[in-house]
């Protein structure tokens, strides 16, 4: 008999704007184990099945899990999933808010509203475990300060690889000029950014450019770069122990009160409690 309690915590529906390993584990469990969110959840979830077999549900879709077979889980997306019946589910997962510039490699591999059931040729396979592996050492070990870069560096591993297997058969990809832009952004975050300039590079109007970034991102040019920033800031807190305003302005910041105002915005905390928590986890 299965047990499918609703299991939906606070961080379930919390949504996170950063990108971050929420959690990840390997679980071996035996038929009975299930878990439903009718609600989904406010992240990405892979699940990668190493032996036994897992039924997963979404919408009128039923999906059956063996061994090489991974499922995608967007956020948002109502699911259950659960061992299927004589079996033992052997399988590793992670939960995860992905890094702005993994959007295009994303909206490439997978389905945005619905789970994507993916079976992988051998040579990828072994890929995308070691690199789960890998992102479940890093996660869960204290020997490297870096760890949570090293883990989310092994997620845009297997979004690759993923994308990779999946490019034959996805017809839309992020328009290339606004592609362009945010590996800009990314490469240059903590220079000063003008529009005009942007749109230059693209031979875009800039009003053009505002509008066709807002409907292939979801977000403005200015919110996705105070993203980034903020990001980069929160790897110096971890890594370094500048003075917070030191790296406000190292970041692209040119006040510490409104840096710190959305740092609070993006991880509910302060940049000083981000890294006094950090330094007591």
């Amino acid at each position: 008999m299965i047990v499918l309690t609703e299991n939906a915590t606070a961080n379930d529906l919390t949504t996170t704007v950063m990108p971050c390993i929420r959690s990840t584990d390997y679980y071996v469990k035996q038929y009975g184990y299930g878990c439903r969110r009718s609600r989904g959840r406010q992240d990405w979830q892979f699940i990668l099945t190493l032996s036994g077999s897992g039924i997963v549900e979404n919408q009128n879709e039923t999906f059956r899990c063996e061994a090489g077979d991974m499922v995608v889980i967007p956020p948002g997306t109502p699911h259950l999933y659960y061992t299927e019946q004589n079996q033992v589910w052997e399988k590793i997962w992670v939960h995860f808010v992905p890094r702005i510039a993994w959007k295009p490699w994303i909206e490439y591999a997978f389905h945005q509203n619905r789970v994507t059931h993916i079976q992988f040729d051998a040579p990828i396979l072994q890929k995308v475990e070691y690199a789960l592996r890998r992102l479940l050492d890093y996660y869960t070990s204290n020997w490297n300060e870096f760890k949570h870069e090293l883990a989310l560096n092994s997620i845009e591993e297997i979004i690759l690889l993923m994308a990779g297997t999946q490019s034959e058969k996805k017809e839309r990809q992020l328009d290339m000029r606004i592609t362009k832009i945010l590996v800009y952004l990314e490469e240059h975050y903590s220079e000063p950014i003008q529009i005009e300039e942007l749109a230059k590079q693209v031979f875009l109007s800039p009003s053009r450019l505002t509008h066709l970034f807002k409907h292939e991102v979801g977000e403005s040019i200015i919110e996705t770069l105070t993203k980034i920033r903020i990001h980069q800031a929160a790897k110096l807190l971890t890594s370094t122990k500048l003075p917070i305003i030191e790296i406000a302005y190292s970041v692209g910041f040119h006040s510490s009160n409104f840096f710190c105002r959305k740092f609070a915005g993006c991880y509910g905390v302060n940049p000083m409690e981000y890294r006094k928590n950090l330094m007591s986890s």
